[in-house]
């Protein structure tokens, strides 16, 4: 009998902790879907491509391409590049032969859709001041595709200005995001070690 009276007094008490711990679940489950609907692939007569255009246009009045270099070289895109953010880490290295490689390290909530890591393979061409990365390959392979799926095969970023230690670029999406890209060196390496 003192079992049941027992076990009758405990249910309140974990009727109101797993009510209280509903709560944050719905809001993760919330932003979850919400994350992904915002995430979600464009529709089927929109692409990428097709949105450059404009988007280009917007970005250089909304930046005022002040930072224009005169002219970009490949030469000046090569070697490698880091580029920290809270939602990832990213070192890329660009290759004279077109190729190049990104290690990309994610964040906690982009480590939820796309795996902790992925090192993917890439072609890149310059045209003028558009610098175009296609994927080639990469691992692990469902996080490779996940990213495909939601980004697509390709980046096209405009080159706002670039100097000896910085790359300043802008993607297409909606809106443009800024990117500053700064090249690792050896001297650099050394000195964060220490």
């Amino acid at each position: 009998m003192s079992d049941q009276a027992t076990d009758s007094k405990m249910r309140p008490y974990s009727r109101r902790f797993l009510s209280l711990l509903s709560i944050p679940l719905m809001v993760l489950l919330t932003l979850g879907i919400a994350y992904l609907y915002l995430a979600r692939e464009p529709a089927s007569g929109e692409t990428r491509s097709d949105a450059t255009e404009g988007v280009l246009v917007h970005s250089e009045v909304a930046i005022g391409a002040t930072e224009q270099s005169a002219e970009i070289t490949s030469e000046q895109i090569l070697g490698t590049w880091a580029l920290n953010a809270p939602e990832a880490n990213r070192v890329i290295e660009n290759r004279a032969d077109g190729t190049a490689s990104i290690d990309v390290t994610f964040g906690f909530w982009a480590s939820l859709l796309y795996g902790d890591e992925v090192h993917l393979e890439l072609e890149w061409t310059l045209k003028d001041d558009l610098l175009t990365h296609t994927i080639v390959s990469g691992t692990p392979e469902k996080n490779k595709q996940k990213i495909i799926k939601d980004f697509g095969e390709k980046g096209y970023f405009k080159i706002l200005g670039i100097s000896e230690n910085q790359m300043h670029l802008i993607d297409f999406d909606d809106p443009p995001e800024e990117y500053f890209w700064n090249r690792v060196s050896e001297r650099t390496e050394v000195s964060t070690q220490k």
